[in-house]
């Protein structure tokens, strides 16, 4: 199944699937204590 299908019809089972994957919830408090540095290759 394409990812983008399953982000459109299968939202809630997506959250629940990735709320139970190991190391989830560390990695998203990592992600947000990081500062957003511009990426100098979108600017280019």
């Amino acid at each position: 199944m394409n990812f983008f299908r399953v982000l459109r019809d299968r939202q809630e089972a997506l959250i629940r699937t990735i709320g139970l994957t190991r190391f989830s919830r560390e990695e998203l408090h990592v992600a947000a204590e990081e500062p957003i540095e511009e990426d100098r290759d979108l600017n280019a």
